[in-house]
């Protein structure tokens, strides 16, 4: 591989580097005043809303953009209510939000990705001591803030794309959430602790088409891997070493998700997530547990991929052989 091919992995604009400042500034004081004037929760609840809309924003017309941030808050109260009234629904739940998410597909990418996470994620705050309206603050704060922002940062590298056909939409819904309700049905068997880095990763790799799946998983672990490695290494070093380093990683993973450059994004996302968790085991664990998330995620996703393909590949095969002979094909058979 050249050296220009291999340093062209790495560029990014200015633009992007500029827009993902301003937004990380702009958004950590938000959190941040949320954190002070309201609560620990209320923060969450904006960061959460705030991801989810990272990538709508970026691709969606505006009345999508605005629908996509009334979807946001509505994920966050629906799943922290079902949390506390009943969550014996949340795998019902879970499949009509994964359903829903498909329509949000332009051509062959998905423009809102982490939907079923926000979902299980806010379910689980209902055990503990949240007031709805914190939610729901936080919520409205976190989407409204990201979606006002939209209109002031130059558009994505990616040319706008028209919504994908009905049936790609309820494909790509049916694909999400037949693996995410099996992610749930084996992390609730196995009480496995990072059932939402599953999800997680299982959505953005099924974010793209099903003939990119395979490049979009490869791009998924060889990130994950290089950047626990990093992040542990990182934390070996003094303060402020590290939140340096997670502030640094955190403005590239948004220019990056900005430029379109996944693989990269994925890069600075590890560290940055893995150094701003709060956890009493030792960071090299941590980040096994990340890249065991990640595999798992590649695997159901391949294996959700493989059996829609050929699902897809007999029925096509049926159609053929169940269609009426034409003249010049009965005439081709005397």
């Amino acid at each position: 591989m050249a050296a220009g091919s291999w340093w062209s992995r790495f560029a990014i604009s200015r633009g992007a580097i500029g827009s993902a400042l301003l937004l990380t500034a702009f958004g950590a004081t938000i959190v941040g005043g949320l954190y002070t004037f309201v609560g620990p929760n209320s923060a969450q609840a904006a960061y959460l809303s705030m991801m989810l809309l990272l990538s709508p924003v970026r691709a969606l017309p505006v009345r999508w953009r605005i629908g996509a941030a009334v979807w946001a808050v509505a994920i966050a109260l629906l799943g922290f209510s079902l949390g506390i009234a009943a969550p014996e629904l949340l795998p019902i739940c879970l499949l009509l939000v994964c359903l829903v998410q498909g329509f949000f597909r332009l051509g062959s990418v998905a423009s809102m990705t982490r939907s079923p996470v926000n979902l299980l994620v806010f379910a689980g705050l209902s055990h503990t001591e949240v007031a709805t309206w914190h939610v729901f603050v936080g919520a409205v704060v976190g989407a409204g803030f990201l979606l006002l922002f939209s209109f002031f940062l130059p558009g994505g590298s990616s040319a706008p794309l028209a919504p994908a056909p009905l049936r790609a939409r309820l494909s790509s819904g049916v694909m999400l959430a037949s693996g995410a309700l099996l992610i749930l049905w084996i992390s609730s068997a196995i009480d496995y602790p990072y059932v939402s880095w599953v999800l997680l990763s299982y959505c953005m790799i099924l974010a793209v088409d099903t003939g990119h799946v395979v490049e979009r998983a490869r791009s998924r672990i060889l990130g994950t891997v290089a950047g626990a490695i990093a992040a542990t290494l990182i934390t070996l070093a003094p303060q402020p070493v590290p939140i340096i380093a997670a502030v640094i990683a955190v403005v590239l993973c948004v220019a990056y998700a900005r430029s379109g450059n996944y693989a990269m994004f994925v890069t600075f996302l590890t560290p940055a997530v893995l150094l701003t968790t709060s956890s009493e085991k030792p960071a090299y664990i941590v980040g096994i547990g990340r890249i065991e998330a990640v595999l798992a995620a590649a695997i159901i996703a391949l294996a959700v991929t493989f059996i829609t393909h050929q699902l897809a590949h007999t029925r096509l095969f049926q159609r053929s052989t169940d269609a009426p002979f034409t003249p010049q094909q009965i005439e081709g058979t005397r």
